[in-house]
């Protein structure tokens, strides 16, 4: 979904190359994206499978996650 933006009302989700794909960014499995939550401090996840996968996981609530014009999207605050 990079380079895609997402609306539904006056929510606006763009998924930039610049923020979700730097130069260290690699392809991973929506499993080893969820060990990489667990291992970090924050992180943006947008998505079905990814999202999905931190739902089951635990790491994302359900009563947090979005859905914005089709496309689920989670943020994670680890405090």
């Amino acid at each position: 979904c990079l380079g895609e933006t997402y609306e539904d009302g006056a929510v606006s989700l763009t998924v930039e190359e610049s923020f979700y794909a730097g130069e260290n960014a690699e392809e991973l499995s929506p499993e080893a994206a969820v060990e990489r939550v667990r291992d970090g401090d924050t992180a943006n996840l947008v998505g079905e499978a990814c999202v999905e996968a931190a739902l089951s996981a635990g790491v994302v609530d359900e009563s947090g996650v979005l859905e914005v014009d089709g496309t689920l999207h989670a943020q994670v605050v680890w405090m």
